[in-house]
C-alpha cells in the first residue's frame, strides 16, 4: 500500500470515528451547554474548517448563536455590516430549511461578509427549522469537494436535529397503547389479501411507521430465485436498478443461513459471501444500519405423529420463502425498542406471506377463483335469470346453426352502357379546336378533336418537292431520250441505254416519293379525330382537358356510349369473395345467377338483375385491397323501370345471389373469414 493510500484511509477512518462520536453524544442524555460545543467541535475537526457558529431561534424569533469556534480568526468581526450580510444568509436557510453553500464561487446571488465558503444546514424539530450550524470553510476547497462537505454537513445536523427532538420529547417512546393499537391495526391489514403482492406492500409500507425506521423492502422467493415485491415509499419495484439487485443479491445469501444479519456501521466477523454483497450494497445505497431478517413458512398447527417404528416425532425444516430488510439511512445504531418491534413485525410479516404463498401456488387458482365468483353470485332469483340468458344462448346458437338463409356477396360499381369506346390519339400532336361537350350527342364519323403536327406538315411538303423534283427531272429525261433516238449518231445505242437506266431509277424515286406522300397525307388525316360509332360523349369538360394539350400516339382523349343500347352493372366485388360465386356457379349449373341492385340515387328500390361474366383478373383498389370486375346484364323491364334514373357512371350497390347458408355464416360469415385468412399458417 502506498504512503498516499495509508493517509486517506487513516483520514477517512478519523472523519468515521469523529461521526460515530457525535451520532453517540446526541442520543439526548447531555445538556445543550455541553452538547452544542462538543457537536461543533467535532464537525469541525471532521471537515477541516476553521470556524463555525450554531445559530438557535430564541423567545420571539430571535435568533442567537448557541455557540462558537474559531470566528476571531475568520475576520467576520471587523468585516462592515458584517452581521447584516449573515442575516440574510440565515434566514433564507430557517425559512426554507435546505442546506446551502454561499461564497467561493458556489452562489453570486448574496454576497458575504468574508471571502470563506459558507456551508449552512439547518436543525430541524419536526418540520420546523429551529437552528443553523454555519461552517467556515476555506475559500481555497477544491469544488470536487465542495458537494460531499455539505452532505456530511447535512448528515450531522441530522443527529442534532434528533438530539432537539429528543431533549423536547423526552427519550420514551409512544406510549405502550398508542403502539398497541398501531399494531392490532397492522395485523388487520395483513390479513386482508391472500396477494402477495399486497401483502408485501403493507407489510413495507405500514411495517416502516410501525417500526420507526426509514425504509423496509420486502423479498420473496419466485422459485428459487429471490425477487423484490416491495420497497416502503414506492408504488412499484424496478428491479433493474442497481440497489435492487444488489439488495437481492445480500438477501439471497443472508436467508439460506437462516440467521438474521445486523449491520450497523462495521463489517465485522461477518462469512466472505455475505462481506462483499452488504459492502457493495452499502457503498450503492448510503445505509447506515441494515437489518435483514430471514422469514420462514408457516409452521403446521397439529404436529406429526411420531414415527411408529423409532418412536421419534420427525424433524420438519422450516421452509425460507422470503426476506424481510429494514434499514436506517442517517442512524447507525437501531432505536430504542426497534428491535423488539421488529421481531414481533416479522413474524407476523411470515405468517402473512406464507399463507399468500399457499393460496397462490393453487393449480389453476385464477379458474377456481373465477368459478367461485359465478356459484356465489348464482343465488336466488339470479339463477333464474342466469337460466333464462343460458336458454336463449342456446336458443340463439341452435337457430344460427340450424336456420338457412339466402348468402349474398355484396360488391359497389358502376351503372353503364354495354356500348362503349374510347376514342384514342392516332397520331402524337397538339389539340388545335375540340368539336364537342361532354353529354353531346355524336353520329358515326363525327369530328370530335382535332390536332396539329408541324413535323407532319414539314414532311409533307418536302415529300411534295420532291414529287415535282422528281418528276421535271423525269420528263428532261425523256426529252433527252426521245432527241437521241433522232439522232443517227455512232454512240447513239451505247447513250440511249444509259438513258433508259436514268429514266427507270427516276421512275423508281418518284413511286417512292408518292408512296411516302399518300402515307403522310394519311397521318394527317387522322389529325381529325372522328367518332367511331353514334352514342353520347361520356367524358365531361373535354375542352377543358384537352384544349391547346399536347398528346401523344394511343392517348386516350374521351369516351363515346350509345345509351340506346343494352346497360349493364359493372361491380367491384373483393378478390376473397369471389370464391362464393365460383362455387355457386357450380353449385346451380348456371352462370347468370341473380343479382338484387339499388341506386345510391334511391335506395330504397330494389331492381332485379342477372350475372352476365366475371373479369379474368383482378386491379387492386384501395378501399378493399384487391378487387375483380363483375359484370350484371339489366333487362329491358328493369331498364324501363330505372326511366329517368339511367345515367352514366350512377353507383349502384349489388348483391350477388349465392345460395343458401347457416345463418349464423350469412350474419358472422365475415368475421370467420377474417380470422382465416390471418391466421392462416
Amino acid at each position: 500500500m502506498s504512503t498516499s493510500t495509508a493517509e486517506l484511509n487513516r483520514a477517512r477512518e478519523r472523519v468515521l470515528a469523529l461521526a460515530r462520536q457525535i451520532e453517540d453524544l446526541s442520543h439526548g442524555e447531555t445538556d445543550e451547554a455541553t452538547y452544542f460545543p462538543e457537536f461543533l467541535k467535532r464537525l469541525l475537526s471532521a471537515v477541516g474548517a476553521p470556524a463555525g457558529v450554531v445559530w438557535m431561534k430564541g423567545a420571539g424569533g430571535s435568533v442567537n448563536p448557541k455557540c462558537e469556534q474559531g470566528l476571531a480568526l475568520t475576520g467576520y468581526r471587523e468585516a462592515p455590516q458584517a452581521d447584516q450580510l449573515n442575516a440574510g444568509l440565515l434566514t433564507e436557510v430557517f425559512q426554507n430549511g435546505q442546506s446551502t453553500m454561499y461564497g467561493g464561487g458556489e452562489r453570486t446571488d448574496k454576497p458575504t461578509p468574508t471571502n470563506h465558503l459558507y456551508v449552512l444546514s439547518p436543525i430541524l424539530n419536526g418540520k420546523d427549522c429551529v437552528g443553523v450550524v454555519e461552517v467556515f470553510q476555506r475559500p481555497d476547497t477544491d469544488p470536487r469537494a465542495r458537494p460531499g462537505y455539505l452532505q456530511f454537513i447535512e448528515q450531522m445536523c441530522g443527529y442534532a436535529s434528533r438530539y432537539v427532538k429528543l431533549r423536547d420529547e423526552g427519550t420514551q417512546e409512544a406510549p405502550p397503547a398508542d403502539f398497541w393499537r398501531e399494531f392490532n391495526r397492522f395485523s388487520v391489514d395483513l390479513q386482508r389479501s391472500l396477494h402477495i403482492k399486497e401483502v408485501a406492500a403493507t407489510a413495507a409500507n405500514d411495517g416502516r411507521q410501525l417500526i420507526r425506521c426509514d425504509r423496509i423492502s420486502v423479498a420473496v422467493f419466485h422459485g428459487t430465485q429471490l425477487r423484490m415485491q416491495a420497497i416502503s415509499g414506492q408504488e412499484t419495484v424496478n428491479r433493474k436498478s442497481n440497489a435492487v439487485r444488489l439488495l437481492e443479491k445480500l438477501a439471497s445469501k443472508v436467508v439460506p443461513t437462516h440467521e438474521p444479519l445486523m449491520y450497523i456501521g462495521k463489517i465485522d466477523n461477518l462469512p466472505p459471501q455475505i462481506e462483499q454483497p452488504l459492502a457493495d450494497y452499502i457503498q450503492e445505497s448510503g445505509a447506515r444500519c441494515v437489518i435483514v431478517i430471514p422469514l420462514f413458512a408457516s409452521e403446521p398447527l397439529i404436529e406429526r405423529e411420531p414415527d411408529k417404528k423409532s418412536g421419534k416425532k420427525p424433524i420438519v425444516k422450516r421452509k425460507v420463502i422470503g426476506a424481510y430488510i429494514v434499514e436506517q439511512i442517517t442512524e447507525s445504531r437501531p432505536k430504542p425498542g426497534m428491535i423488539d418491534r421488529l421481531n414481533l413485525v416479522s413474524e407476523h410479516v411470515s405468517t402473512s406471506l406464507s399463507n399468500a404463498q399457499t393460496h397462490q401456488n393453487l393449480f389453476m387458482l385464477p379458474v377456481w377463483r373465477a368459478l367461485g365468483r359465478v356459484t356465489e353470485s348464482l343465488r336466488g332469483r339470479t339463477l333464474y335469470k342466469f337460466l333464462a340468458i343460458v336458454f336463449a344462448v342456446v336458443a340463439v346458437a341452435v337457430s344460427l346453426i340450424v336456420v338457412q338463409w339466402d348468402y349474398r356477396v355484396e360488391g359497389k360499381g358502376r351503372l353503364m352502357p354495354v356500348v362503349k369506346h374510347e376514342v384514342f390519339a392516332m397520331e402524337e400532336g397538339q389539340v388545335t379546336s375540340v368539336k364537342v361537350r361532354g353529354g353531346e350527342k355524336v353520329k358515326k364519323g363525327d369530328v370530335l378533336v382535332v390536332l396539329r403536327n408541324d413535323e407532319l406538315d414539314a414532311k409533307l411538303k418536302q415529300v411534295d418537292s420532291e414529287i415535282d423534283e422528281y418528276s421535271q427531272s423525269q420528263a428532261t429525261l425523256l426529252n433527252q431520250r426521245n432527241e437521241l433516238n433522232r439522232s443517227s449518231a455512232p454512240d447513239a445505242a451505247v447513250q440511249g441505254a444509259k438513258l433508259q437506266g436514268e429514266i427507270a431509277a427516276a421512275v423508281v424515286k418518284l413511286e417512292i416519293a408518292k408512296l411516302r406522300q399518300a402515307l403522310l397525307e394519311r397521318q394527317v388525316a387522322q389529325l381529325v379525330v372522328r367518332a367511331p360509332s353514334s352514342g353520347v360523349v361520356a367524358t365531361f369538360h373535354v375542352d377543358q382537358l384537352l384544349e391547346n394539350r399536347p398528346v401523344q400516339r394511343g392517348e386516350v382523349l374521351l369516351e363515346v356510349m350509345d345509351p340506346s343500347k343494352d346497360w349493364r352493372l359493372e361491380l367491384d366485388v373483393p378478390d376473397y369473395r369471389l370464391g362464393h360465386i365460383l362455387r355457386a356457379q357450380d353449385k346451380f349449373k348456371k352462370q347468370d345467377l341473380d343479382v338484387e341492385f339499388v341506386l345510391a340515387t334511391a335506395s330504397e328500390t330494389k331492381l332485379p338483375a342477372k350475372l352476365e361474366g366475371i373479369s379474368t383478373r383482378s386491379v387492386p383498389s384501395e378501399a378493399e385491397g384487391s378487387v375483380v370486375e363483375v359484370y350484371v346484364k339489366i333487362s329491358p323491364e328493369t331498364k324501363k323501370d330505372l326511366g329517368e334514373l339511367l345515367r352514366i357512371g350512377a353507383d349502384v350497390r349489388g348483391k350477388i345471389n349465392c345460395g343458401k347458408q347457416m345463418l349464423g355464416y350469412v350474419l358472422f360469415g365475415d368475421v370467420v373469414e377474417f380470422i382465416q385468412n390471418r391466421l392462416w399458417f
